[in-house]
């Protein structure tokens, strides 16, 4: 029996689907093992186990920080990072040892304030993927880059698995010499975080960092639509951080990037929300002010269930 990926086991698996039955009629109870936290764990497989579904989200990726340049030159907030993608797969227990270990990592660090004049921003770092043994994996969220004279550009979005684009994370927002922009939205993915903020060449404009990658689920029966909104950008301030998941197989929001306000310290880019969000971008400065950091990406997850 082989590997099924949960979204298309209707449709593509090989398991017989009266086999599929027939385990499940079988089943009297159903264990629930969650991993909420960053860290090496180990699952045991029940002697009983019929059928397991594992879940599995990656880490948010770093935003970058801002650029720090003379008020001459143009110069850009940090990219945002992008969120770690879900992947959910249903597996025979047969095929497993009869102990795997999960492993979940901590969210990618935003980059650090450029505290020398006339120089670009640092990147933040990539997430790490959330791993079922050497069975599954979810991608992990990409690096947001540090701001430049023109732009900061963002982390790429994470594939969840072969074929379900619908469960690829979202990417970040690019930093920008004038306001931010603002990350991708997904219905259940993770989401990247916003861009900063900067100004262009002579050009001194308070800006606000664009928000975080958002969740909506749309042409919904009316009432039960389901939306989470990502972290908010302000004009001058630092971003606000993505919303943690609050619904089953939801990933965590992206945070917004810093603004940017003349001859004073970058604003920072806000942290993505638990699970996986993408860290935004950091707020550009002039020279003589420390550039805006970037936000941290979000933490991995995994749940296992065992019929």
């Amino acid at each position: 029996m082989a590997i099924v990926p949960y979204a298309f086991a209707s449709q593509t698996s090989p398991i017989p689907l009266q086999e599929l039955d027939d385990n499940f009629a079988a089943c009297s109870s159903v264990t629930i093992n969650e991993y909420t936290s960053a860290g090496t764990f180990t699952w045991t497989k029940p002697a009983t186990a019929k059928w397991v579904r594992v879940i599995l989200v990656g880490a948010g990726g770093g935003g970058g920080s801002g650029a720090r340049q003379a008020t001459a030159t143009g110069r850009s907030g940090g990219g945002g990072g992008s969120g770690g993608a879900i992947a959910i797969f249903d597996i025979d227990p047969a095929l497993l040892t009869s102990t795997v270990t999960i492993t979940i990592p901590s969210g990618g660090a935003g980059g650090a304030g450029a505290t020398s004049d006339s120089s670009s921003g640092t990147s933040g770092t990539a997430g790490l993927p959330t791993t079922f043994g050497a069975y599954f994996q979810a991608g992990s969220g990409d690096l947001g880059n540090g701001g430049s004279t023109t732009s900061g550009t963002a982390g790429s979005a994470a594939t969840g698995f072969p074929g379900a684009t619908g469960f690829s994370s979202g990417a970040g927002g690019s930093g920008a010499t004038s306001t931010g922009n603002t990350a991708a939205a997904t219905v259940y993915s993770p989401t990247g975080g916003g861009g900063g903020a900067g100004a262009t060449a002579a050009g001194t404009t308070t800006r606000a960092g664009g928000s975080g990658g958002a969740h909506s689920i749309t042409n919904s029966t009316s009432g039960y639509a389901t939306a989470l909104a990502g972290g908010a950008g302000a004009s001058g301030a630092n971003g606000g951080n993505g919303l943690a998941s609050g619904f089953d197989y939801l990933g965590g929001t992206g945070g917004a990037g810093g603004g940017y306000v003349t001859a004073t310290a970058g604003k920072t880019g806000g942290n993505g929300g638990y699970p996986g969000g993408g860290g935004g971008g950091g707020g550009a400065s002039d020279n003589t002010f420390v550039s805006g950091a970037g936000g941290n990406g979000a933490a991995g997850y995994a749940l296992v269930i065992t019929w």
